[in-house]
């Protein structure tokens, strides 16, 4: 049986070749990387400057020997160790002038300032774009399709200046249960992309606080 046998009820095998660039490698962008690895996704790329602190522990994939290492150091022998394939790591501030080789991007920083260079970047380079916001219980997703003006145009508008931005008591950024399940949305968003399927979710606002889901799906 191939490693990744049980992925084919799903999708063909061949569309995890499909090449994946996820941006931050903190409370989201590890628990994605660590999704799509498991899912078998072997092309991805991540961009992340930061390093492994305690606190890091437990909201993201990170382990107690990884406290000092580049968390793209750390993800990459993590994803080497379970899954036995390499991921291609960049330990740099994700410049939107770069080079861009995948048509999925992941946005999982944790600023507007940058979520407004990767939407540039995404229109201009035309890739789809899935963004994934959380503070505490609350999750926000967006998907952007490729060559949709509409919709970069109303993402654009749930952007605004960092110095508004609500400010979430640091130890409530980041709930474990929030991150696993911002994972589980955005490798659903990833398969749905690559088998083409009309049904996608465009915009989910989830609540674990409150149990309140909000969903909005494209209409095929």
């Amino acid at each position: 049986m191939s490693l990744f046998s049980r992925q084919t009820a799903i999708m063909k095998i061949e569309f995890l070749a499909t090449p994946v660039t996820i941006i931050g490698a903190g409370t989201i962008g590890s628990r994605v990387t660590e999704a799509l690895a498991s899912m078998g996704f072997g092309n991805l790329v991540v961009y992340d400057f930061d390093t492994v602190s305690e606190e890091n522990i437990g909201p993201q994939t990170y382990s107690v020997g990884d406290i000092g290492k580049s968390k793209v150091r750390a993800l990459s022998e993590e994803i080497k160790r379970r899954m036995g394939f390499s991921i291609t790591s960049e330990n740099a501030y994700f410049d939107k002038e770069k080079s861009l080789t995948s048509q999925i991007v992941i946005s999982a920083v944790d600023n507007m300032r940058t979520r407004f260079d990767i939407v540039d970047m995404a229109e201009e380079k035309n890739v789809h774009l899935i963004d994934v916001r959380m503070g505490g219980e609350e999750l926000h997703y967006f998907y952007v399709k490729r060559n949709d003006e509409a919709a970069f145009s109303a993402y654009r508008k749930s952007l605004f200046p960092d110095e508004v931005a609500d400010v979430e008591e640091c130890g409530a950024k980041a709930i474990a249960y929030t991150s696993y399940m911002a994972a589980a949305l955005v490798a659903k968003g990833v398969k749905d992309i690559v088998t083409g399927e009309k049904n996608y979710v465009k915009l989910a606002k989830i609540s674990l606080k409150t149990n309140d889901y909000y969903i909005v799906k494209n209409e095929a």
